[in-house]
Formats: C-alpha cells, structure tokens, sequence
C-alpha cells in the first residue's frame, strides 16, 4: 500500500502550551513548538471555526500540524504502530498496514445559510458548470463523471451510500492522484489525496474519520 497524507489546517497556537487555535501566526508558533511525529498522549486542543477538538498529541505530526493515523485501524503513533509509520518497513510489507494524514477545514462556504456545499450540491454544481461531461459506470458502485482528453482527464468519482466524491485526474494508472474534501459529522470538513489504485477504500477511510473526529470534539 501507499500511504495516504491528510493535514489537519489549523491557524494559530492559543497561550496556554498545549492549545492550537486558528489565527495568521499558525506557521511561525508551530514552527517554535516543533510539532512533529510523537509518542506522548496529552491533549492538545484545536480550534476549527465553531468546533474545538482536543487531539492526543501522538495523533499530531507535520509541520501544520497534521493527524496522521495508521489504515486499517485509525490507530496514532505507539510503540505498537510505529512499524506502520515506517516508510521503508511499508515498502518491505506491502498490504499489512499503511498511514494516511488529513487537513481539517471549516464548515463556511458559499452554499445557503454560508455553509459549505454538501457531496450532492458540489456534484451538481460540476454537472452544471462543465458542458460536455461524461456519466458512465465506475468500478466498485461508483458513477464516474469525466471531462477532458485522455491525457488530461478530470474524473469525479460519485457514490451516494456514504455521500462520496471525490476527483482523480490524469490517465487511469494506479499511481495517478486523488482528492477528497467531505464533511465530518459537526459540519467542518476533511480533506486528502491518494492514489487511483486506493478508490475501494474511501467510502470506509471517510467514515473513520468521521467517527475518530467526532470523539475528539469537545462538547460546548
């Protein structure tokens, strides 16, 4: 397998050590606090728009900071996992277990009420906004809605179970690139990329992280 990236986007450190908010001297204070991949578990808290979560920090890697997860699992960095955060040991291993990080993004957008647009609307803003595009069946239940020639396609893969979309682009390869921006159950949003090859798993990776977010949210 390989592994899959997701940054959580976060935008500025609070007073206290351990909290991460949002604010325009995220880079700098996250830079000075040097959050990179960790064993230790105390809480960190993170502020996205209205919802505060609050992230044990061996979920926490990259420089932004990133949670960076074990799949299958959703597992964080421990003494147990650390082999799955092995580049090298994933490549010797292949298809025992890999990890995938995720940006986090808030819930405001251009859709009714400034909320972002849900999986059905983006679909159809696309089927609106781009004349000449193609439906025809995908593999694994998926629609599949393509513009462009073959060496430079743009394919939005669709499946309603689940509320999936997400867009691969380029030729239809294995290692060509993925995206995926979907909303978590407290109405912000996830966003990652991974391979073509990967597009059986998405419908479970999103729910995971639907669920691993939503036991980090602080209840107001």
């Amino acid at each position: 397998m390989i592994p899959l990236r997701l940054l959580v986007c976060a935008a500025s450190l609070c007073g206290q050590a351990s909290d991460v908010s949002f604010a325009e001297t995220l880079a700098d204070e996250i830079k000075k606090r040097s959050l990179g991949p960790s064993f230790d578990t105390s809480p960190v808290t993170i502020k996205v728009v209205d919802v505060t979560y609050r992230i044990p920090r061996n979920y926490l890697s990259s420089s932004f900071p990133g949670v960076t997860v074990t799949f299958p699992g959703f597992k964080p960095l421990t003494e147990e996992t650390r082999d799955c955060f092995d580049r090298q040991w994933q490549f010797r291993n292949p298809g025992i277990c890999t990890t995938f990080q995720f940006m986090l993004h808030g819930s405001r957008g251009p859709a009714p009420g400034g909320r972002a647009f849900t999986a059905s609307e983006k679909l159809e803003n696309i089927i609106r906004n781009t004349p000449g595009i193609v439906r025809r069946a995908g593999p694994y239940g998926y629609d599949i809605y393509e513009i462009g020639p073959e060496e430079a396609r743009i394919q939005s893969y669709r499946k309603i179970e689940g509320d999936v979309l997400f867009t691969c682009f380029g030729l239809e390869q294995q290692n060509s690139i993925c995206r995926s921006i979907f909303r978590l159950g407290d109405l912000n949003h996830a966003h990652f990329r991974f391979r073509r090859h990967q597009i059986e798993h998405i419908p479970e990776i999103e729910a995971g992280i639907r669920k691993l977010m939503s036991t980090f949210v602080v209840q107001q």
